[in-house]
């Protein structure tokens, strides 16, 4: 799961620029209503990267893996495989070019990320089309790249004066979905570099746009955001992406945020609110759990999301007959696993097969 909504959040057709990594995040809130829609108008300043999106996404998965050298060469391939017609978006896959040298992480590149920035300013300065000067997401988009690098470089205030001028210029062009998506991509690059108040800021900040905005676009970033806010707001944020998945009628995603949910509290020991979010997964006529095939999510996800319900069960006290039943759906799911993931997750088994043996001398 946490792969697939890294993906649906930050793929290059939505912010190319920014890492965004989905990290666990350690009250009950009022309903939030949903207020006036914005008309997001992020389409009509897109960038035509079509002939291009399977070579930024190679290069994305490298740069993920530490080889960033590498990644820079497949930019490096797409930029000139773009027609020379196209010169705003050479100039971004430029500017994606620095951020991803100069974000947080392994394999950072600082000089060549500030070279590779300062290339992709000249390049707009000398191109000679007059409409990049007035194109507020274009200029925007090569602040956010360097916010990114600032940030990488540890000088937050930078990054952030950066940022505030591309937030402005993204809500004067009215992008406000790629404003959202850039708010979560660089509040995990401020959550990286420890600076979680800021992080959590833009994380807010993300989810009050996205409120006003449709819900394939409030899904992702409700699940980006809970994973950097705490308490009651994050709570809010999973019940809005929750409300959002049954309005959608999206069974994957209402279960992926069933799932994340009961991750975040898993991990921070609320073994209470485990149980009240896992609870949702059952059928709502007979109390069943479901099958892991019926999750709609990925094996390995599914596991884990009734692993952690059934543990949290047992540590919370709930009903012991549920409680078994839980173990056993867990085990069942286990069964669904490769042989990679079984490897992976063996001490998730042991713990299980030896807390049903417990459950079931008592």
């Amino acid at each position: 799961m946490i792969a697939r909504l890294n993906n649906m959040v930050r793929g290059p057709a939505l912010s190319g620029l920014l890492c965004v990594l989905l990290l666990a995040a350690c009250t009950t809130p009022q309903r939030v209503e949903r207020p006036e829609k914005l008309q997001d108008q992020s389409a009509e300043s897109a960038y035509e990267l079509g002939q291009v999106a399977n070579k930024l996404n190679e290069a994305e998965k490298w740069a993920n893996d530490g080889k960033r050298a590498l990644a820079a060469l497949i930019y490096d391939a797409a930029i000139e495989t773009l027609p020379v017609a196209l010169q705003r978006e050479r100039i971004y896959v430029r500017a994606m070019k620095a951020a991803m040298l100069g974000r947080q992480g392994e394999g950072r590149d600082e000089e060549q990320a500030r070279s590779q920035m300062q290339h992709a300013r000249m390049d707009a300065k000398d191109s000679g089309h007059i409409d990049l000067l007035f194109d507020r997401r274009f200029k925007a988009d090569l602040n956010i790249a360097e916010a990114t690098i600032e940030c990488g470089a540890g000088k937050f205030d930078a990054a952030e004066r950066l940022f505030q001028q591309a937030q402005e210029l993204l809500a004067e062009a009215g992008a406000h979905s790629h404003l959202v998506e850039a708010q979560i991509g660089l509040a995990y690059e401020f959550e990286i570099a420890g600076e979680a108040t800021t992080a959590e800021r833009l994380a807010g900040d993300a989810m009050k746009r996205a409120r006003r905005l449709d819900d394939e676009t409030l899904l992702p970033v409700a699940a980006a955001a809970a994973a950097l806010l705490r308490d009651a707001e994050r709570e809010q944020v999973l019940i809005d992406g929750y409300e959002a998945a049954y309005r959608s009628n999206d069974l994957w995603w209402r279960n992926a945020m069933i799932a994340l949910a009961v991750q975040l509290h898993f991990d921070c020991g609320n073994w209470a609110d485990c149980v009240r979010w896992g609870d949702r997964m059952r059928d709502r006529d007979v109390g069943s759990l479901p099958e892991s095939e019926d999750t709609g999510l990925y094996p390995e996800d599914s596991f884990l999301l009734l692993a952690r319900y059934a543990r949290a069960r047992r540590l919370a006290g709930a009903e012991k007959g549920r409680t078994l039943a839980a173990y056993e759906e867990a085990l069942e799911a286990w069964t669904t696993l490769d042989e990679s993931e079984m490897s992976r997750l063996a001490g998730w088994e042991q713990k299980l097969r030896s807390g049903l043996l417990q459950l079931r001398g008592d």
